[in-house]
C-alpha cells in the first residue's frame, strides 16, 4: 500500500491552521455557488459587515484612511477590525491568504490609538493603516513558505527590512497573500494553499507572482499592499484585477531578507528584483512610495541609492510622450490596441506630444530576459519542491524542467548583450525628429485581455522593463466594453509560437469572447529611471505621467459594480430632484399666463408637481441601494430607470410646450393677434432647440458617464436660461401698448375675451367692430373693409375664448377693434380694447 506524499499533510495542517485563525463571528454562513462570479458583492450581502465597517472598507483609500485616523475622525483599532473582517471574507471566496494575524494586527491598533492619545502624535506616514504582504517577505514568528511545504512549518526569526520599516512608520500588518509555485507563474496556484480566483470573475486569473495581493485589494480587503516584481509580478496581478501596481527601479525599495525561489544573491547577476505598491488609488501608490524614501532605507541597505522623496525638484511643463504598441514578439489583440490609441489620442487632444517608437531591440529583451530566469537551470527551487514529493502544478509542468546551471563564460556572454541591449535602448527615448528627450513611453501590460485560468500566455512586455531596470507602473483606464467585442485578428502569420498561443485569446473557436466583460482595460506606464543621477526624481516624473493620464483617459463606461467610495449624501440627490421641479414649473407659469380659468392653471401645477414627485421617489429608493452597491440587481436597475427617468421628463416637458404653443394659437393668433405670431414661432424653434439639448444626455449616462456629468448641467443651464427668457419675452409682449388714444394697456392676453376683466384699453379706428358680451354670450358688429357693416354670434367658453356661431365667420380680425360690454356697466364706446391693422 502506497504511503501518502508528506506534502500533502503539510498542506492541510497550513490550510487547517489558516481557517482556525478565522474567529467564527467571521465565517460565512454558506459559501457562494460556483455560478456566483462577482465575488465583490458578497461583503456587501452577507451581513458580517456593519454599515461603519462597509463605510471604512470601501469609502476610503489608504491615504484617506491616514487623514481620518491623524484627524480623530476613526481609530487605528475600527479601522484594523474592519479590514481583518473584510480580509477573512475575501479568503473564503478568493483564497487569498496564506499567513493571518489578526489578533496580532488588533493589539497594535490599540497600542497606536493609545499612543496617539497621550502623545498626540503619529508614528508615522502610515499610522494605523492596515497593511498586506507577499507571502514572500518575513514577518517574525510566522511561515515565508512561498506555497511550498518544504518551507512550511518554520516560523521566520526575524522581519523582512521592508517589513520593520513599513512597522517604524506606523503601518499594521495583518495577513500575507498567496503566490504561485515557484513564484515564477503567471497564475496564483500552488500545492500548499491552493488557486487565488479573480474576485471580479472567478473563471478568471487573478495573476502571478503577486496575485493574492491583487485579489485581496481588489476585494477590498485592503487598501494598500506591498508586492515583487522580477518579470511583471506586480504589474500583471494589477491589471488582471483592476488595480495600481508600481514596480520601481531595483535601488528605490528594500528587497532584502525575503524568501526567494533563487539562491541568495541570484538577484546580482540575474534579473534585478524590485518591491512595490499595489493600490486601489494612485495617490496610494505615491504615500507608501513617500514613506519609504522618508525612512531612509539607504542607511539599512546598501543596495538602495540615496534620495529623499522631497529632493526632486521642479518638473517640466512641456511633455514629450512615447507609445510603443508592438514588442515584435507577439502582437496585440483589438482591445489591447483600442485602448492604447484611446489613451494616446486623450494625451494628444490634451496637447501632450505623443511620438511613435519603434525599436528592433525591444524584441531582444524577451529573449534574453528568460535566459536570466534559468541561471541555475532551475535546480534551486526544483530541490525545494521535490523535497516532500510536490508534484508542479500544471501550468509550470510544461513550463521548467532542471537544465545545468550557465557556466561563467555563458554568464559573462549575456551580461555583454545586456549592456548592449540597455545602450541601444536608451535610444528610444529621444525623439529623432525634434531631438527632444521623451518624458515616458506607454505601452501594453500584455497583448491580450484578462485571461482565464491558466491561460495567460507570456510576460515580453512586462519582463523586458525589469530587464532594463525601468520604473514601470500599471494604469486601468477604463471597463471592458460590448464594443471591444468587435475586431478581428490581421489576416497575417503569426510572428511566432508566442504570437500563435496569444491569438487563440481571440479566436471564436477557443474562447468565449464574453469572458472579457467584467475586466478592466489597462496600459502600463515607463520611465528611463535615473538617468539624471537623483534616485526619486524618476518616480515623481512618473506618478505624475500616471496622474495625467488617468485624468485624461478616464473610464467613460460605467462598470457593472464598483466599490463605493463616497457616500451617496441626500442633498445631492434632493437638488437633482428640485432642479427637474423647478424646470417644469417654470414652462407652466407661461401657460398658466394665457389660462383665464385660475383652477385650471393651479390643478396644472399642482398635478405636475405630484406626478414629478412620485418619479423622484423612485430615483431616491433606487439610486441609493444601487450607489451603495447592495447588489448588481440594484445597479443595472438605476441604469435602467435613470433613462426612463430621462424620457419621462422629457415627454412632460415636451407636452407642456405643446400645450403653450396651441393655447397661443387659439386664443390670440387665430383671433387676429398678428403680434403674437412671431412669438409662436420663436417658441417653437426655442422649445425645439430646449428638448434637443437633452438627447445627448441619453446615450451618455450610462456608456459615458464621465462626459454625461459635463454635459448634463450644461445642458439644464441652457434649458434654465431658455425658459427664463421665454417666460420674461411673453411677459414683455403682452404687456406691449397697442397703438391707442389713451395709452392704456392690457397686460393679459387672455383678458381679450374674458368675461371677468373690465380694463382694456380705449382705441378708435376707421374700421370699428365691437364685442357685446351678456354673460356668456356675445355679439359682434362693425364694419368689415370692402364688404360693409357684418354681425356674427357667439358662446364664451369657460377659458374665456370666443366660439362663433358661423364656423366661417366672414370677419378680418385683424381689422376688428373689440369692444367688451359688460352687465351693469355704461353701453359707451371707450370702454373696449382696438386692435388696428397691425394686430
Amino acid at each position: 500500500m502506497a504511503t501518502e506524499a508528506p506534502w500533502k499533510a503539510i498542506a492541510q495542517r497550513k490550510q487547517s491552521e489558516r481557517e482556525a485563525r478565522i474567529p467564527k463571528a467571521w465565517r460565512l454562513s454558506s459559501l457562494p455557488p460556483a455560478n456566483n462570479l462577482d465575488a465583490r458583492t458578497i461583503p456587501r450581502t452577507c451581513g458580517l459587515l456593519s454599515s461603519k465597517e462597509l463605510e471604512i472598507t470601501e469609502r476610503y483609500d489608504a491615504t484617506d484612511l491616514s487623514e481620518a485616523i491623524r484627524s480623530g475622525n476613526l481609530t487605528a483599532e475600527e479601522v484594523t477590525i474592519a479590514f481583518c473582517k473584510r480580509a477573512a471574507i475575501a479568503q473564503q471566496v478568493c483564497n487569498c491568504l496564506t499567513e493571518i494575524f489578526f489578533d496580532d494586527a488588533i493589539s497594535r491598533a490599540k497600542y497606536l490609538d493609545q499612543r496617539y492619545k497621550e502623545t498626540g502624535k503619529t508614528l508615522g506616514p502610515l499610522h494605523g493603516v492596515p497593511v498586506s504582504l507577499k507571502d514572500t517577505f518575513k514577518v517574525k514568528g510566522y511561515d515565508a513558505s512561498i506555497g511550498i511545504g518544504s518551507l512550511a512549518d518554520n516560523p521566520v526569526k526575524e522581519n523582512s527590512l521592508l517589513v520593520d520599516i513599513l512597522l517604524k512608520q506606523g503601518a499594521v500588518l495583518y495577513c500575507k497573500t498567496n503566490i504561485p509555485q515557484t513564484l515564477m507563474a503567471l497564475d496564483s496556484d500552488n500545492n500548499l494553499f491552493g488557486r487565488v480566483l479573480n474576485p471580479r470573475d472567478r473563471r478568471l486569473t487573478a495573476g502571478g507572482s503577486s496575485g493574492g495581493e491583487g485579489a485581496l485589494i481588489a476585494m477590498r480587503g485592503s487598501v494598500l499592499g506591498v508586492g515583487t516584481d522580477v518579470g511583471g509580478s506586480i504589474r500583471i496581478p494589477a491589471m488582471c484585477n483592476g488595480l495600481y501596481g508600481i514596480k520601481p527601479s531595483a535601488q528605490r525599495v528594500p528587497y532584502v531578507g525575503q524568501t526567494s525561489a533563487s539562491r541568495e544573491g541570484a538577484s546580482k547577476i540575474g534579473l534585478p528584483a524590485s518591491a512595490g505598491p499595489i493600490c486601489s488609488s494612485l495617490r496610494d501608490c505615491e504615500l507608501f512610495l513617500r514613506a519609504i524614501s522618508d525612512s531612509r532605507p539607504w542607511e539599512l541597505d546598501p543596495n538602495l541609492a540615496y534620495g529623499l522623496w522631497k529632493d526632486q525638484g521642479e518638473l517640466e511643463k512641456r511633455q514629450l510622450f512615447g507609445v510603443i504598441r508592438t514588442d515584435g514578439v507577439t502582437s496585440p489583440l483589438p482591445p489591447i490596441n483600442t485602448i492604447l490609441e484611446e489613451t494616446v489620442q486623450a494625451l494628444r487632444s490634451s496637447g501632450v506630444e505623443v511620438v511613435e517608437i519603434n525599436s528592433p531591440a525591444f524584441k531582444k529583451c524577451q529573449s534574453l530576459a528568460n535566459r536570466f530566469f534559468n541561471i541555475d537551470g532551475g535546480n534551486f527551487i526544483l530541490d525545494l519542491i521535490e523535497r516532500n514529493g510536490e508534484p508542479l502544478t500544471d501550468w509550470l509542468s510544461t513550463r521548467i524542467r532542471r537544465g545545468a546551471p550557465i557556466k561563467l563564460e555563458k554568464l559573462l556572454e549575456i551580461h555583454v548583450k545586456k549592456t548592449e541591449i540597455e545602450t541601444e535602448m536608451l535610444k528610444i527615448w529621444k525623439d529623432p525628429k525634434s531631438g527632444r528627450r521623451i518624458d515616458a513611453i506607454i505601452c501594453p501590460v500584455a497583448p491580450h485581455p484578462v485571461p482565464p485560468i491558466d491561460r495567460w500566455n507570456g510576460a515580453s512586455y512586462t519582463s523586458s522593463f525589469v530587464l532594463l531596470d525601468y520604473p514601470a507602473g500599471t494604469l486601468p483606464v477604463r471597463d471592458f466594453k460590448e464594443a471591444d467585442l468587435q475586431g478581428e485578428l490581421a489576416d497575417s502569420e503569426p510572428l511566432g509560437s508566442w504570437d500563435k498561443v496569444n491569438r487563440q485569446l481571440w479566436d471564436k473557436k477557443t474562447i468565449d469572447r464574453k469572458v472579457y466583460l467584467n475586466t478592466k482595460l489597462s496600459v502600463q506606464v515607463l520611465h528611463p529611471g535615473n538617468r539624471k543621477g537623483g534616485c526619486t526624481k524618476p518616480w515623481r516624473l512618473l506618478m505624475t505621467f500616471c496622474n495625467e493620464i488617468i485624468k485624461l483617459a478616464n473610464p467613460t463606461y460605467k462598470p457593472a459594480l464598483e466599490p463605493a467610495r463616497k457616500k451617496p449624501k441626500m442633498r445631492t440627490v434632493t437638488t437633482w430632484a428640485l432642479q427637474v421641479q423647478f424646470l417644469l414649473q417654470i414652462i407652466i407659469n407661461r401657460v398658466s399666463i394665457l389660462l383665464t380659468n385660475r383652477r385650471k392653471g393651479r390643478n396644472l401645477k399642482i398635478g405636475v408637481a405630484v406626478f414629478i414627485t412620485a418619479i423622484n421617489i423612485s430615483v431616491y429608493n433606487i439610486w441609493i441601494p444601487a450607489r451603495l452597491q447592495i447588489s448588481p440587481s440594484y445597479v443595472k436597475l438605476n441604469d435602467i430607470w435613470d433613462r426612463c427617468e430621462k424620457i419621462i421628463y422629457l415627454i412632460v416637458d415636451a407636452s407642456l410646450n405643446y400645450y403653450f404653443i396651441r393655447i397661443i394659437q387659439k386664443q390670440l393668433v387665430n383671433r387676429g393677434l398678428s403680434k403674437y405670431k412671431k412669438l409662436v414661432r420663436f417658441n417653437m424653434w426655442i422649445i425645439g432647440f430646449s428638448l434637443t439639448s437633452s438627447l445627448p444626455c441619453f446615450n451618455l449616462d450610462i456608456n459615458e458617464r464621465n462626459r454625461y456629468m459635463q454635459i448634463h448641467p450644461l445642458a439644464y443651464i441652457v434649458k434654465l436660461n431658455i425658459e427664463m427668457s421665454m417666460a420674461e419675452l411673453i411677459s414683455k409682449v403682452a404687456a406691449a401698448t397697442q397703438p391707442a388714444g389713451n395709452g392704456a394697456s392690457n397686460s393679459n392676453p387672455a383678458n381679450i375675451l374674458s368675461p371677468n376683466s373690465n380694463s382694456f384699453p380705449d382705441k378708435s379706428s376707421r374700421n370699428r367692430d365691437t364685442v357685446m358680451n351678456m354673460g356668456n354670450h356675445a355679439t359682434v358688429t362693425g364694419n368689415s373693409g370692402l364688404y360693409g357693416q357684418k354681425k356674427s354670434e357667439g358662446t364664451i367658453n369657460p377659458d374665456g375664448v370666443l366660439e362663433w356661431t358661423p364656423s366661417d365667420s366672414p370677419y378680418s380680425t385683424s381689422d376688428i377693434e373689440l369692444s367688451n360690454r359688460f352687465p351693469g356697466s355704461a353701453p359707451d364706446s371707450n370702454n373696449g380694447l382696438g386692435c388696428d391693422e397691425h394686430g
